[in-house]
């Protein structure tokens, strides 16, 4: 017998090399030279004890059984998952096995939980009134092959399996070191060239010995995880039997390349992946962008005229207000409507925004500027801000404006940050600057530093996102660095900000026209 108390085998029909054999015969065994008839224990070693987590639940008469994934199953089920047969028969007998299907098969033949799954996977698809009693350890092969992608992604049994602590793997372990190696057993000597043997013979192969060994173990392995299940339910499970023609003398060893196949296999994917996220990254900037244009076109539209209507009646009110207090209380209106009419402004130029007015234009000017633009500012705020000029005097092709503009949110993006008593500096270097399809060409790196709080994740990943701030409710549309980015893209430029040790640092990056 294959198992405890199974039921008496029933008549059936198998078919091996156009013979057909019922009843009291079986389809001829793999054989082998002649071998001591006890199996050798399976050695220890660290590939027996690596336990990788658990294999998918596989239900039996209402229970949900839980069973190891080992190392051995966790790479030949990856290796059978990357050749990607699609489909295969329940059982076929007709048709030899694909390599991914002779892959599984070596793996039932070295990794007792792997069977047990595969067992019993196979018994929960048979139809009540369709018993078998005899499977083949290639009909196992061949229904694992065609069950696994189903039953691996399906994302429920993830969430109902139980933990497993090391006893328990310890546990599985030592019921492992106590089974024989079948890859290490061979088959009985018969002298007959008969294509059958008896069922008597079956019974006397050591191997067909040595897996009886396994299956009388299938509660033990069980009842690690789930000691409430009986050994009873196990009684009536298909008897298996080798019907294997994998040579097994130099061994079942993993090709030496499988797992550099697999590693290939895990990259492509992931570069699969990064194409797709990237594809993802751009239509959501077509859908921002469709987004804020039409937005833009509604605020211009419906806000700017009440807008324009409150700063005219404050402007009037100021000029016959005599109180302190009631007149820079108007005052306070009046540049609270021109900040939101600023922020109308910048999506407007973020969703439609002008042609460049292309021209050379010497970056030492444009530092001045903002140096005036911002001192006193700074100053207010105790702010150590410098705008140090390079040794060269660095030109670009550009519209003054605009980069202008960058410029500008950057520094006011780092005052932001900030807040009050830290450091804001401003400086340029030469660098070289690739766009996507163009070669190198010379640039001006334009940094702008702070020692504020620097990035979390969050604002690292959305910093140049429409509407995204990470600042609190209330103090803007988030479209600063939006803009910034929207300058770049116009002049081909680029725009980086990165978190460093204290603080951030923004880079504004713009081809060069010529440089003295």
């Amino acid at each position: 017998m294959v198992h405890p108390n199974s039921a008496p085998r029933k008549k059936q029909s198998v078919q091996t090399d156009g013979v057909e054999a019922t009843g009291a015969v079986m389809p001829k065994l793999h054989r082998g030279q002649p071998t001591n008839t006890t199996p050798p224990v399976r050695a220890s070693s660290r590939q027996d004890s690596d336990w990788w987590g658990l294999l998918p639940q596989v239900q039996r008469q209402g229970h949900a059984i839980w069973l190891p994934l080992s190392d051995t199953a966790m790479v030949s089920l990856l290796q059978a998952m990357q050749q990607a047969q699609p489909s295969a028969d329940l059982v076929s007998d007709e048709h030899q096995p694909s390599p991914a299907e002779t892959g599984l098969l070596q793996a039932l033949r070295r990794d007792p939980p792997l069977l047990f799954y595969a067992l019993l996977g196979y018994a929960s698809e048979l139809d009540q009134h369709d018993e078998a009693d005899l499977v083949c350890l290639t009909d196992l092969a061949r229904h694992l092959n065609a069950s696994m992608i189903a039953a691996f992604s399906a994302g429920e049994w993830m969430l109902a399996a139980p933990k497993v602590d090391q006893s328990q793997q310890r546990h599985w372990s030592r019921l492992l070191a106590k089974l024989p190696a079948l890859d290490q057993v061979d088959g009985r000597q018969n002298a007959s060239d008969s294509a059958l043997v008896s069922l008597a013979e079956l019974d006397d192969d050591p191997q067909q010995e040595a897996l009886q060994q396994w299956i009388q173990q299938l509660p033990d392995w069980v009842a690690v995880l789930c000691p409430e299940v009986d050994a009873a339910l196990f009684d009536g499970l298909p008897e298996v039997y080798f019907d294997s023609e994998v040579d097994t003398a130099t061994g079942v060893d993993r090709p030496d390349a499988t797992g550099s196949a697999l590693l290939q296999r895990a990259a492509q994917f992931a570069d699969q992946r990064r194409v797709n996220e990237r594809s993802i990254e751009r239509l959501a900037n077509q859908k921002n962008l469709q987004s804020a244009q039409q937005l833009a076109y509604g605020l211009s539209h419906e806000i700017n005229n009440p807008l324009a209507n409150i700063s005219g009646r404050a402007q009037a009110l100021q000029r016959d207000e005599s109180d302190a207090a009631r007149l820079e209380s108007l005052k306070q209106i009046d540049r609270q409507v021109y900040r939101a009419f600023d922020m109308i402004a910048g999506l407007m130029f973020y969703a439609n925004p002008p042609k460049p007015v292309v021209s050379s234009v010497k970056l030492r000017e444009l530092f001045g500027a903002i140096q005036t633009e911002f001192d006193e500012f700074a100053e207010s705020l105790q702010i150590d801000f410098q705008v140090i000029e390079s040794a060269d005097d660095f030109t670009v092709q550009a519209d003054r404006e605009m980069v202008l503009e960058a410029i500008r949110v950057l520094v006011r993006n780092a005052f932001e940050a900030v807040g009050q008593g830290g450091s804001v500096h401003v400086q340029s270097n030469a660098t070289h600057l690739a766009t996507a399809g163009k070669p190198q060409v010379a640039a001006v790196e334009i940094r702008v530093a702070d020692s504020g709080p620097g990035l979390d994740p969050a604002a690292s990943r959305h910093a140049f996102d429409p509407f995204y701030s990470g600042r609190e409710a209330g103090r803007g549309l988030g479209l600063g660095l939006c803009r910034a980015h929207r300058v770049a893209q116009l002049h081909n430029a680029k725009v980086e900000v990165s978190s460093g040790l204290a603080g951030c640092q923004a880079m504004l990056t713009i081809p060069l026209l010529a440089s003295s």
